[in-house]
């Protein structure tokens, strides 16, 4: 079975769950089996990855917000899992169009910084959920 974690030495353990590395270091096999070789150039790109066979969260060191993204990831690790629910079904009439493209274009930081955090709040509970934490 696949493990991301034979490949100790290119990342650092943010939390047990949430792991952070610089994806245009990352060697070509670490970046499991489904990834085919024109998605590698995208891949490289992106701010975090979902690994599903370990259940963890994989964040981009070479990403521009990358210290934001951390912050809000690890902050959002340690809230309970019902109260992520919560606030992701009361925002998502609001935020129902939201793509990581329009995010992009926000210039309000505060606001910004919601759509981010509701973006993210689906691949935070994955993981907890995936590792049984509550």
């Amino acid at each position: 079975m696949y493990s991301i974690y034979k490949y100790a030495e290119f990342f650092e353990l943010l939390s047990p769950q949430i792991l952070a590395c610089n994806f245009k270091e990352t060697p070509r096999d670490m970046i499991f089996t489904e990834i085919i070789d024109s998605d590698y150039e995208i891949f490289k790109q992106r701010p975090y990855y979902l690994v599903e066979a370990d259940g963890v969260i994989l964040i981009n060191i070479g990403f521009p917000q990358y210290n934001l993204l951390k912050t809000v990831m690890l902050g959002m690790w340690d809230s309970d899992t019902d109260l992520l629910v919560t606030a992701y079904t009361e925002e998502k009439a609001r935020y129902k169009n939201l793509t990581w493209a329009t995010l992009a274009k926000e210039t309000d930081d505060t606001e910004a910084l919601n759509k981010l955090v509701w973006l993210l709040i689906p691949d935070i509970i994955w993981a907890k959920q995936i590792n049984n934490i509550k």
